[in-house]
């Protein structure tokens, strides 16, 4: 069923596979459809799948959809560098074997001291995992509201 005229506003939100979502739909009168959409630009293909299921529901009105879509906040920003693990390691033990030879007894190490050695632990660029995963997470977003439009009209 087409509707003709219609103001409103609904939202919704989800979470999967490490991203975070929200869809925000408006809608006031209007003489004419007029569509403003805005979805992130790696979603390739979703602009004109919304396009089509609105002007196959909606005759007229002014329409605003956004799609906001971010990676879940998740602590794997961090990583240990081997190497420069190995080269705290080596020359803390270096240290430890000239404290010795001088006669001087040090406290031992925890892990706690290696992690604070400049060099040990990295912080590594959360947009290259991002790019990787976002053809993934294009396909199944794109996919996700195909499903959510087909549901719907069945209805």
């Amino acid at each position: 069923m087409r509707v003709n005229s219609m103001t409103g506003f609904a939202s919704s939100q989800g979470a999967a596979s490490g991203y975070e979502w929200a869809w925000d739909i408006r809608s006031v009168n209007g003489k004419t459809l007029d569509i403003r959409a805005r979805f992130p630009e790696w979603i390739e293909g979703l602009e004109p799948l919304v396009r089509k299921a609105i002007s196959d529901a909606v005759a007229r009105g002014n329409i605003a959809i956004s799609l906001r879509v971010k990676k879940s906040d998740e602590t794997a920003g961090l990583r240990v560098s081997q190497q420069g693990l190995q080269a705290a390691i080596d020359a803390l033990l270096n240290v430890q074997k000239t404290a010795s030879t001088a006669g001087l007894s040090l406290a031992p190490l925890t892990s706690f001291d290696l992690l604070n050695v400049r060099g040990v632990l990295e912080l590594f660029s959360l947009r290259e995992q991002f790019n990787r995963e976002t053809a993934r997470a294009s396909a199944r977003i794109t996919a996700g509201f195909a499903h959510r439009i087909y549901q719907d009209a069945t209805l």
